[in-house]
């Protein structure tokens, strides 16, 4: 069914190329919310990292890089109630919200910058990251060895997302983390080691510093019509090279939400 069939936009913003919309994170909602996180990170000592910012498809961190991608639909209202309207909900839908993700994304760009997952201990406490990574995973609700940060149970997903959960849940401004988590001890520890870590990181520079993108908005020649056609029939990709998502240990490019 074509994508005009439900939706209010008009015919001509759904047969633009999205990379013709002009997209960009200065001038919209998200250059002062990415400024308030950038003072989020200053506040709990994280200065020698700096994350690097782009608008791509979803949310997501390039393995080996330090940049983060937010969904280019929350650059732009109408954007954004065109994918409310076609997925039932945005992952960002206000201030507090893109926060959350932020925080959870900036885990995954301090595992890679740091390499910590290469640290016997991490390993220990999250996993190992050569673990299969699949998109469907069956979590156990309310399970007492993981935070909860991101809806869904997501750091049951895979380790490097257990780490970004803790990371997230540790950064959050406000939370005594440790009397929100002293009745679930195994998620205590993996928080107490984040605090350990992150405080003997804090005046060391990154290993990595890499700001590869992966589908960054300036490349993506197909439509919003044709982006949200595949994503209904779960198509992956318009273009070769589109990112495997089954971890690092297939392809080093690729993405982690």
């Amino acid at each position: 069914m074509p994508l005009q069939e439900f939706t209010s936009a008009p015919s001509n913003l759904l047969a633009t190329p999205i990379r013709n919309l002009g997209l960009k994170i200065a001038g919209t909602r998200l250059e002062p919310i990415v400024a308030e996180f950038r003072q989020q990170l200053e506040r709990a000592g994280i200065r020698r990292l700096q994350p690097h910012f782009y608008l791509s498809t979803e949310w997501g961190v390039p393995f080996d890089t330090i940049s983060i991608a937010i969904p280019f639909y929350l650059a732009r209202p109408d954007l954004t109630a065109l994918h409310a309207e076609h997925h039932g909900h945005v992952e960002g839908f206000n201030r507090a919200d893109i926060l959350r993700y932020l925080r959870h994304e900036m885990g995954h760009v301090v595992n890679y910058g740091y390499r910590l997952y290469e640290d016997p201990e991490w390993v220990k406490q999250f996993g190992a990251i050569t673990q299969p990574y699949v998109e469907e995973y069956r979590p156990e609700p309310f399970n007492r060895r993981y935070v909860s940060h991101l809806p869904g149970w997501y750091a049951q997903k895979h380790p490097d997302e257990d780490w970004a959960e803790t990371f997230a849940v540790w950064l959050t401004p406000g939370l005594d983390w440790r009397k929100e988590y002293e009745d679930r001890p195994e998620a205590l520890r993996k928080l107490e080691y984040c605090d350990r870590t992150l405080k003997a990181l804090a005046d060391r520079d990154p290993v990595v510093i890499g700001q590869e993108l992966d589908e960054d908005v300036g490349d993506l020649a197909y439509s919003l019509e044709q982006y949200y056609h595949a994503s209904k029939l779960g198509a992956a990709s318009f273009r070769a090279g589109w990112t495997d998502r089954s971890g690092p240990s297939s392809r080093t490019s690729a993405t982690r939400k």
